[in-house]
């Protein structure tokens, strides 16, 4: 159970934090990308990063590991296809995952 779980967890992360960039990166219109590049990096990964891993059901060690297949995916990511410090972004977006999953550890200990 947990390595289909694990499985389907990290095609996902590949899609949301490598395949989306790479396709940003492809628009014909350099004004649109930036435009949803902004849009991606601002509302769309903070989001992805507090919910992913709270789509995993049970409590174990395994919970913890999460984020960090994301913070591997999106530092490949921003050195592949921005050249750039993009991984900036992390030290924002995993205190965010790990509170949730902080947050969800404890409000399920408590039921």
């Amino acid at each position: 159970m947990e390595n289909k779980f694990l499985y389907k967890y990290i095609l996902t992360s590949f899609i949301v934090v490598f395949v989306f960039p790479y396709l940003l990166t492809k628009l014909p219109l350099k004004e649109w990308g930036l435009i949803l590049s902004i849009i991606y990096f601002l509302i769309i990964l903070p989001i992805y990063f507090i919910t992913a891993p709270l789509t995993y059901k049970n409590k174990s060690k395994i919970l913890w590991f999460l984020p960090i297949v994301n913070i591997i995916l999106f530092w490949l990511t921003s050195i592949l296809f921005f050249n750039s410090g993009i991984t900036v972004y992390l030290a924002i977006y995993v205190p965010l995952s790990y509170f949730a999953i902080t947050i969800k550890y404890f409000s399920q200990s408590n039921q």
